[in-house]
């Protein structure tokens, strides 16, 4: 009986192979200050073990202890590995709450997107602990999925090392689509990776592809004044399915299409810029437009971003002055909208551009880092912050204490902005929240530790150097600053 070659088994699984090198695993780092919010970071491959030494590093508590009003930002910069491992990190990701990031310029490819997936923000109510999904990326960074391959040192190429091989990427496969509830991504999306020709990675370098996979996009310059008629339609769209016009086509619809309108409205009082998507109907002969306001305003402190709701007590039946088949004016649809108390459906910014939108060509410094990631940080870390915990203003000193010189009064809820994002712009006057906002020289950050310095920052310890819209600057303890 003749061996079976290996190059022939390597045609006939239909997998590719990858020659693989000595085994590393991550490299893993607590962070005191980052400008996109990081708490901890992961370079290099996944290697086996990896997820228990995350769990050393962020260890988080019991299983009504995990991190949830102070939780930290593990930010991925990693290529290749194992598979397994990957879904084994993001597993202890979403079980323990914590937030996954890939900053500008990083890359996480193959495995490190598996473990990225995981990302989550854990919350507490009457229930017990809830979870939403908390994964992010810079607009200039790249993540991609890849499917798993057989990996051979190059000296292994025999038919037994390709057959125990295969059998690792049929494990790793199986792992992948048993696991599409932790990772958080639809059998579609999984079937796509697989389905990418040998030695490419599915890359999330769209709007689209963020908007399938459940990722939120920072880093994205300004959100344009106006919105596009495709823009309108693809938000009101989404929320309501029966806007669009194939849903007249069923067999028992008793409405027949009759066209479709997309417009610009004035600002709302909020100044938010608002439009509006209508579909037209026949019902009884009768015409009706159905109309979506859009509302969008700039993300500021990681609370902008794109509202909708599809007004249907206020479907058009052409009673103004203009031609019977004409949809309603501007001024006719925002005097309806001044009487509608429908709800909102929000979605992250990164709607409001086309889909097939590249996220390197959005790239900019209009959106701020989100407030989960800035008001966990000992540092100021976002554009600007609010006065907050005061009854009429907070002050601005010479100094980092309440002895100092008075420079200016910041009123309540206004803004102020950091004199430089990073700790040169923080000054701490305990040795105890000193020792508490020190993460980069410990071995790891529990849930208790990452509350401590949650805590130091919401004291009267930690002072930073604050500046007005009109200039003037001086020391602001952080507990009347925060990122709304």
């Amino acid at each position: 009986m003749s061996l079976i070659s290996p190059v022939f088994l390597f045609a006939a699984i239909g997998l590719w192979l990858t020659l693989a090198g000595p085994a590393q695993a991550l490299q893993l780092s607590l962070v005191n200050s980052h400008p996109e919010g990081c708490n901890a970071r992961a370079s290099g491959p996944v290697a086996p073990g990896d997820s228990a030494r995350i769990a050393r590093l962020l260890p988080g508590g019991a299983a009504e202890a995990q991190y949830v009003v102070a939780a930290p930002r593990l930010c991925f910069d990693s290529e290749g590995g194992d598979y397994v491992e990957a879904i084994a990190i993001a597993e202890y990701l979403r079980l323990k709450g914590i937030s996954s990031h890939v900053a500008e310029g990083a890359r996480c490819i193959g495995p490190c997107a598996l473990a990225f997936l995981g990302g989550t923000r854990a919350t507490l109510d009457d229930s017990g602990v809830l979870r939403s999904l908390d994964r992010s990326i810079h607009a200039a960074a790249e993540l991609g999925f890849d499917a798993p391959g057989l990996e051979l040192a190059e000296d292994e190429l025999t038919t037994e090392a390709v057959q125990a091989a295969f059998r690792d990427a049929q494990r790793a496969t199986a792992a992948i689509f048993g696991s599409l509830a932790i990772l958080s991504i639809s059998r579609d999306f999984a079937l796509e990776i697989f389905a990418m020709p040998q030695g490419q990675h599915l890359p999330v370098d769209t709007v689209a592809r963020t908007i399938d996979a459940g990722i939120r996009v920072e880093g994205v310059r300004p959100l344009p004044d106006e919105m596009s008629q495709d823009q309108l339609r693809e938000i009101c769209e989404r929320i309501d399915p029966e806007l669009r016009p194939d849903h007249f086509d069923r067999p028992e619809s008793t409405r027949t299409f009759q066209a479709t309108a997309g417009l610009m409205l004035s600002p709302a009082a909020t100044g938010a810029r608002r439009g509006a998507w209508l579909t037209g109907y026949r019902a009884e002969g009768e015409l009706y437009w159905a109309v979506c306001e859009v509302r969008w305003f700039q993300p500021r402190s990681g609370t902008g971003g794109v509202s909708a709701r599809v007004l249907r007590q206020a479907a058009w039946n052409g009673q103004s002055g203009a031609p019977s088949d004409a949809p309603p004016t501007a001024a006719e649809i925002e005097r309806l909208i001044e009487q509608a108390t429908g709800p909102f459906t929000f979605f992250e910014p990164i709607v409001i551009f086309p889909a097939a939108s590249k996220l390197a060509d959005l790239a900019g410094d209009g959106e701020e880092l989100p407030p989960a990631a800035a008001n966990a940080l000992c540092a100021p870390g976002a554009d600007r912050y609010q006065v907050v915990n005061v009854s009429e203003f907070a002050t601005l000193r010479d100094e980092p204490n309440f002895s100092a010189n008075i420079i200016a009064e910041a009123p309540k809820d206004s803004f102020v902005s950091p004199v430089t994002q990073d700790e040169t712009s923080a000054l701490i006057t305990s040795e105890s929240c000193r020792a508490a906002c020190d993460h980069a020289t410990r071995d790891g950050l529990s849930a208790a530790d990452f509350q401590a310095a949650a805590d130091c920052r919401n004291s009267n310890d930690v002072w930073w150097r604050m500046a007005m819209p009109e200039g003037a600057a001086g020391w602001m303890s952080a507990r009347f600053l925060s990122v709304r």
